[in-house]
């Protein structure tokens, strides 16, 4: 029951961050559109913050295991702009009402496992260490969240998305190589 009643609420603030900003969406809205009470609001996270992450790692945990683990980086990347494209109105409202800082943390935590998981299938068979494996990782998570950022930051227009796909051209195979440099 309780996985019900979380995802209940999380599909509440999802509906009122389709009409109104973070800033605006308040505990009270969240109940009243669900149909619980505070307490049990309460009982399950700490703040409207605390719901905003469940429901972001819960929609993106489905979205990406719901796929293929043999996907490659431009797959990969692919789904990943599926998914805030189709939540375009719920992204800028959540950028445009919380600390850019918070929306990075975020937007970190969505790419890192992925980028992880695209690492170690491409290494499989390999030797590669660890650490190299974890560098690897981190300039691709940085750069990633770096021009996905920028996209949000001027209201996620499809033509900024040319941009993006040059950096997967550039990015696609460079995985593999940048490892064999590294070892």
């Amino acid at each position: 029951m309780s996985q019900i009643t979380k995802t209940a609420l999380g599909n509440s603030l999802k509906g009122l961050l389709e009409k109104k900003p973070l800033s605006k969406v308040t505990v009270k809205d969240v109940v009243i559109s669900c149909g619980v009470n505070r307490q049990t609001f309460y009982y399950h996270f700490k703040d409207i913050y605390d719901l905003l992450e469940w429901m972001f790692s819960q929609e993106l945990d489905g979205f990406f295991c719901s796929q293929s683990d043999n996907l490659n980086w431009q797959d990969w990347c692919d789904i990943l702009l599926t998914y805030m494209k189709q939540n375009k109105r719920l992204i800028l409202n959540v950028y445009n009402s919380v600390p850019h800082e918070k929306l990075e943390m975020h937007i970190k935590i969505w790419i890192e496992p992925a980028i992880a998981k695209l690492i170690e299938n491409f290494s499989k068979g390999k030797k590669y260490s660890q650490e190299n494996k974890k560098f690897v990782e981190k300039i691709y998570t940085i750069t990633l969240q770096g021009f996905l950022m920028q996209w949000i930051e001027a209201g996620m227009p499809d033509e900024q998305l040319k941009h993006i796909g040059k950096l997967f051209t550039l990015m696609d195979g460079s995985m593999t190589m940048m490892l064999e440099k590294l070892s």
